[in-house]
């Protein structure tokens, strides 16, 4: 919608052009004591709060664009909002400047989103949060992570990421075709068998060969 000063712009252009005269738009100084150029100003500054009408139809990525910033200032602004109120706010500004690795680990673990199993199991992801790679049945978390005796790494970071590879491997399924008879069984469900048949001091059991073998046929009986 076009306002009545545009309007009037126009019809002054066009009775100029009719008269053959050249125009020339030329940028001026504000406030320098030029007739017309307060007018001007208060006119440019009614013209800019005039809400734009679009004639044609908005373009999908005009749509898209728009979609994005509206949600992008609610999630800040909610963020603003419960930032104060997270307990990690302020451990963020104790982790030293230390290589990014160790420094993740450490963050992960201070402010508990750290992938182990007792956050995976209270944000329903795990059905359990014991640890799946010992035998102890307690919460993996950041206390069990120095105690869990299927990580043999010294510190805490090490320990941290030492566990995430090993979980991998245990999660891990197998994608090679078996003889017949054998399933696709994975790390994680033969610990969970092994945890059902109560098997405790697993690696001492390993360790015994004649014990090992009566675990083995234990396990094809319960089957």
């Amino acid at each position: 919608m076009i306002s009545t000063e545009a309007r009037d712009c126009q019809a002054l252009i066009r009775q100029l052009m009719a008269k053959h005269k050249q125009i020339a738009l030329q940028w001026i100084p504000g406030h320098c004591q030029i007739i017309g150029n307060k007018h001007t100003d208060a006119l440019a500054e009614k013209g800019a709060k005039i809400t734009q009408t679009h004639i044609g139809e908005t373009c999908y990525h005009s749509i898209k664009l728009h979609l994005k910033q509206v949600f992008q200032s609610v999630y800040r602004y909610e963020l603003e909002i419960k930032l104060p109120q997270k307990p990690w706010k302020q451990e963020i500004s104790k982790i030293p400047d230390w290589p990014r690795r160790k420094a993740v680990a450490e963050f992960r673990l201070r402010v508990g989103h750290d992938c182990l199993g007792a956050r995976l199991h209270r944000i329903a992801i795990r059905p359990d949060p014991y640890c799946m790679l010992c035998s102890l049945l307690e919460p993996m978390n950041r206390n069990h992570l120095g105690q869990c005796t299927a990580v043999f790494k010294r510190t805490e970071c090490e320990r941290y990421w030492e566990a995430r590879a090993t979980k991998k491997i245990f999660k891990w399924n197998p994608l090679t075709t078996r003889p017949k008879g054998r399933p696709k069984y994975r790390w994680e469900d033969i610990i969970q068998d092994l945890g059902q048949m109560k098997i405790k001091n697993l690696l001492t059991c390993v360790q015994d060969r004649a014990n090992w073998k009566d675990v083995v046929e234990k396990a094809k009986t319960s089957n």
